[in-house]
């Protein structure tokens, strides 16, 4: 090159470099003045969100209050996706720009030290090119530190507002009514037995044999119902809407429906599920004072037992490639959520009463769709979970991990089971691991014949497992050994009961087994609700409650 073009060359670097730093400059000063806004202005400290909050505490949880809270939290988290989006572009361009300027800085440099030609005027003035040059870099540095600090500073902006509202201690209901009630999926600790419940143990539909009552369900669903006192509760959901339901056990008839409000169809978020999971998969739970639910959106919600709104929190939409399915516990004061996807798998702890976060745990797992089971170990409550790698346990308290075996694989949708100091956990293409909570290490496995969905069931005695190409298992609990295996003509999602050494277990059609648990299977009893079933019944009194594709029925001798 010539020394003209290359004086030409240099003069357009120069350019380059010199404009990277004005647009970087002009990035950050916007960028900075955007922040400051967002801190003077607050779109959930405003006084009139303030007064609301007062308002709908005062007022004892007042419906329309809370929708207009609810409302304005719109208006507030659409302005934190643009806040979002902001921080994005400009630190995409930034970043670009950064790039332009120390590259271009690099290039002078190489080309003042390889061509001879290159002089420069004086030597002050190449000092001064220099000393520039320094502070133009502390100067971009600046401004990109001030940026990441700022972004990673306010990643939790977006709260619900009514996360600040100020609940009342939250009173406690006492065991033994909790396990009286049907208050989880599977019952008391999710561990699929139930307490003080006389079922009956023959219907059908068809006859309306011990039918008590039926009735058409407004959105579908898999998730279960639960039961306290005389209420029932279930959801159901489609891509319009996600519902929460609240029916009279005496005669179904429906006291409250609630619509949940979330953002996933306006930030263009929406989740893909599939037919089989859908959008209302995860089941309910209470604790006597509060009911919870969990949808496919991410939406975590609290509402009181007259349906009014308490807390409501957005978790994010699960990346789960058929949908959230991880059902919901209560215990003492807090709720426990499995939040267990391909990107951001964790377990949580809200404060039951207020929705404050408790303490959060990060796993290395992929999705799951099995819910977690709690057990009183040693006078110690554990949280069980079962997600491809692991076999965990936590602590309740603060989450700490007791133990993670690495031995389950896949999909997993089956719940773990426990008996007597010993955790099973157990899945189709997997194993099932039969894990002493002392040792913390596997005792034995089995793998014939495994569940794909339907969680396990455990005594001291006896393990039974239902596989979804319809064969029942029963094992030695403590040696792993098969005792007896029965086949059906229908695979069973739904989950086995244990009800008064009686197993209720109802198939993929409708028709639920009743056999004793024993030595070797013996049958007690039948019923029908003569359409598809997936979800698992609920247990109160002397009656049974069952979700069907189309109806919820309720049994009763």
């Amino acid at each position: 090159m010539t020394a003209k073009q290359i004086a030409l060359f240099l003069m357009i670097i120069r350019q380059i470099k010199k404009m990277s730093l004005i647009i970087a400059f002009l990035i950050s000063v916007l960028f900075l003045i955007n922040f400051i806004q967002v801190k003077l202005v607050h779109p959930q400290e405003s006084p009139q969100l303030e007064q609301m909050i007062n308002q709908y505490q005062d007022n004892n949880g007042n419906n329309q209050l809370a929708e207009n809270i609810q409302a304005l939290d719109l208006i507030a988290r659409k302005a934190w996706f643009n806040w979002q989006w902001q921080v994005y572009t400009f630190g995409i361009i930034l970043l670009i720009c950064l790039l332009l300027f120390f590259s271009t800085s690099q290039l002078l440099i190489i080309m003042a030290k390889t061509n001879p030609q290159v002089n420069f005027q004086t030597q002050k003035k190449k000092n001064t090119i220099n000393q520039a040059s320094l502070y133009y870099s502390f100067f971009v540095l600046f401004f990109l530190s001030t940026f990441f600090i700022i972004w990673l500073t306010n990643q939790d902006f977006i709260a619900s507002p009514l996360s600040r509202t100020r609940v009342k201690p939250l009173k406690t209901v006492a065991k033994n009514l909790l396990q009286k009630n049907w208050i989880a999926f599977r019952g008391y600790h999710s561990q699929g037995i139930g307490y003080e419940q006389n079922p009956p143990f023959n219907w059908d539909a068809e006859s309306n044999k011990n039918i008590l009552w039926k009735i058409p369900l407004p959105k579908p669903g898999f998730s279960s119902p639960i039961i306290f006192k005389n209420r029932v509760f279930l959801t159901g959901g489609d891509k319009e809407s996600r519902n929460i339901y609240c029916f009279k056990i005496e005669n179904g008839e429906l006291l409250w429906e609630y619509q949940i409000a979330d953002l996933s169809s306006e930030n263009n978020n929406f989740p893909q599920v599939t037919e089989d999971t859908g959008y209302a998969a995860a089941t309910m739970t209470t604790n006597g004072v509060y009911v919870y639910a969990i949808f496919s959106t991410g939406i975590l919600i609290c509402l009181d037992f007259s349906g009014k709104l308490i807390w409501q929190r957005d978790l994010g939409v699960p990346d789960n490639h058929y949908g959230h399915s991880s059902s919901l516990l209560t215990y003492e004061d807090q709720l426990l959520v499995q939040l267990d996807d391909n990107s951001n798998a964790r377990l949580l702890s809200y404060h039951a009463g207020s929705g404050n976060l408790k303490w959060e745990v990060k796993r290395d797992v992929i999705a799951s769709w099995s819910s977690p089971v709690l057990v009183e170990y040693e006078e110690k409550p554990l949280i069980l979970v079962s997600a491809d790698p692991y076999a965990a346990a936590y602590q309740i308290n603060d989450g700490t991990e007791l133990f993670a075996i690495e031995c389950m694989f896949g999909e997993i949708g089956a719940s773990a089971a426990y008996a007597d100091g010993i955790g099973y956990f157990g899945n189709k293409f997997a194993t099932l691991a039969a894990i002493d909570l002392k040792t913390r290490s596997i005792i034995w496995e089995y793998f014939d014949q495994l569940p794909e969905v339907a969680s396990l069931l455990a005594t001291s005695q006896f393990l039974v497992m239902a596989a979804s190409n319809g064969t029942v298992t029963c094992l030695d609990a403590k040696q792993g050994k098969m005792i007896w295996e029965q086949s059906f003509s229908s695979g069973f999602y739904s989950s086995p009961i244990l009800i008064n050494n009686l197993v209720y277990l109802t198939d993929r059609q409708g028709k639920t087994i009743i056999f004793s648990l024993g030595d070797f299977f013996e049958q007690k009893g039948e019923g029908n609700i003569g359409e598809p079933c997936d979800a698992t019944p609920a247990f109160f009194d002397d009656k049974i409650l069952i979700r069907g594709y189309q109806h919820l029925f309720c049994i009763n001798q």
